[in-house]
């Protein structure tokens, strides 16, 4: 799979499942997980496949951020 093909994954991949102010400001925030460096600096570096892997993190947590909390009482 060519590093084009995997960059438009990545990307369909924010879009589907984080707003765009929070797809974008993930690409060009440094990431320690990333050696320091931004999602977008790693994929420009051909690190695809790594930036993917801290992808589905993101994803996850910030689906986890916005489930809606109970307000049930015990």
């Amino acid at each position: 799979m060519s590093r084009k093909l995997k960059t438009f994954q990545i990307l369909q991949e924010l879009s589907d499942n984080i707003p765009s102010y929070e797809a974008v400001t993930w690409l060009a925030t440094p990431n320690k997980n990333l050696d320091g460096k931004t999602p977008h600096e790693m994929i420009g570096l051909g690190r695809v496949e790594r930036v993917r892997g801290e992808l589905y993190k993101f994803i996850k947590l910030y689906k986890e951020r916005k489930k809606p909390r109970s307000n049930r009482s015990k």
